[in-house]
């Protein structure tokens, strides 16, 4: 009998142990502001890129209405941009971080998450980059967090036509990043 509790006392100690190390290794891995600004600039980068590379000209029936006489009127909006189109968009886009690579700055020292193929697959001449699938999974991770935790206000700054979204988002909304992120940086 007392074998018996002292297994079963080992197994919840071991339990507790390990749910701890977990639940640091997460805590650890959302304070890593740099791999989360990163990502998050890399998110807004993709989806804007998706949306406009997108046909201008496609338009999707957004539902219908019953008038008075009792036809069926259709709403046609543009496809890129769309509600449907953004909720396609961050289903996939967290795929494309495979196509990023850590740069370390030689001057600063400072740590930046780049794209390293270009959009038709050519590899960009970047020096210093770390390629490292490890780095690759992080930014793949830390995006899948910043869209379940910021889906509404992603689809929301995108709605709206925000200005400035990467900002918007991943300083203000986020805080993932500490300094004004300007446009023409993603």
């Amino acid at each position: 009998m007392v074998k018996m509790s002292v297994n079963k006392v080992f197994l919840q100690l071991l339990f507790c142990v390990t749910c701890i190390c977990q639940l640091v290794l997460l805590v650890s891995a959302k304070r890593n502001q740099v791999l989360y600004c990163g990502a998050c600039q890399a998110l807004v980068d993709e989806v804007q890129y998706a949306i406009d590379s997108e046909d201008p000209t496609k338009m999707i029936d957004f539902g219908f209405r019953i008038d008075p006489k009792g036809g069926a009127k259709r709403k046609n909006v543009k496809y890129a941009g769309s509600e449907t189109h953004m909720m396609e968009l961050l289903d996939e886009v967290c795929d494309n971080m495979n196509d990023y690579a850590e740069n370390m700055s030689q001057e600063s020292n400072a740590r930046r998450y780049v794209r390293y193929k270009d959009r038709m697959m050519e590899y960009l001449d970047i020096k210093n980059l770390n390629l490292d699938k490890g780095v690759q999974k992080s930014l793949e991770l830390a995006c899948a967090n910043i869209i379940e935790e910021h889906e509404e206000e992603i689809l929301r700054l995108y709605r709206e036509k925000e200005e400035n979204i990467a900002d918007q988002l991943c300083r203000e909304v986020g805080e993932y990043c500490t300094t004004k992120i300007k446009n023409d940086e993603l």
